[in-house]
């Protein structure tokens, strides 16, 4: 006894190929490409600076952090190394993003929006980011005078 099977091999082969090929194609996310490099200020490479790259068009933020000899690396969403092909803003500050507070080493000139600019290009980016100038005056809160009852 013999079995058949109703549908032939040869039309299911076209069709598998054609579904692995699908979920193997590029997500439609934007293009990324490996940035890396230093951060001086005054010469003196940057320990525990934040670095973000935030793309001027369509993708979301890369962030790095700084190293004791002041090289950075970034990553874009958290997971993936590297930043969005295209121009950026650049951002360099020693106050983690997001924080409420913290002593700023990074010259006032360049915390101001359109300061730092660059453009990321497919391949592995060296950008390096040489800082001059006087850092902020640190400022130390005033101790609270208590009432005495």
């Amino acid at each position: 006894m013999s079995l058949r099977c109703p549908i032939k091999v040869s039309l299911i082969a076209p069709w598998a190929l054609l579904v692995c090929l699908t979920g193997c194609q590029p997500s439609d996310g934007p293009q990324i490409a490996k940035v890396s490099g230093v951060v001086t200020l005054n010469g003196t490479p940057l320990t525990d600076a934040f670095v973000v790259f935030s793309p001027k068009g369509d993708g979301f933020p890369s962030l790095g952090q700084t190293n004791s000899e002041g090289y950075y690396e970034l990553t874009y969403k958290g997971i993936e190394s590297g930043a969005v092909i295209g121009e950026h803003r650049v951002g360099i500050s020693t106050v983690p993003p997001e924080s409420d507070g913290g002593t700023e080493l990074i010259p006032a000139k360049y915390r101001e929006q359109g300061a730092l600019d660059t453009v990321v290009t497919q391949g592995s980016n060296q950008l390096n980011f040489d800082l001059e100038g006087e850092a902020p005056v640190k400022k130390t809160p005033s101790p609270q005078k208590k009432n005495s009852p």
